[in-house]
């Protein structure tokens, strides 16, 4: 587990999310916020 943190593309954090993999967090991500476009910084 790994701490992720979730950035979107004006470069705000919009929040963490503690996951295994990138794509585990970028798919938790996504059931939670509507955003679409985003990147994932470890």
């Amino acid at each position: 587990m790994g701490a992720y943190k979730i950035y979107n593309m004006q470069g705000k954090l919009m929040g963490t999310v503690n996951a295994t993999s990138p794509q585990e967090a970028r798919d938790a991500f996504r059931l939670k916020h509507k955003e679409k476009a985003f990147y994932i910084v470890r």
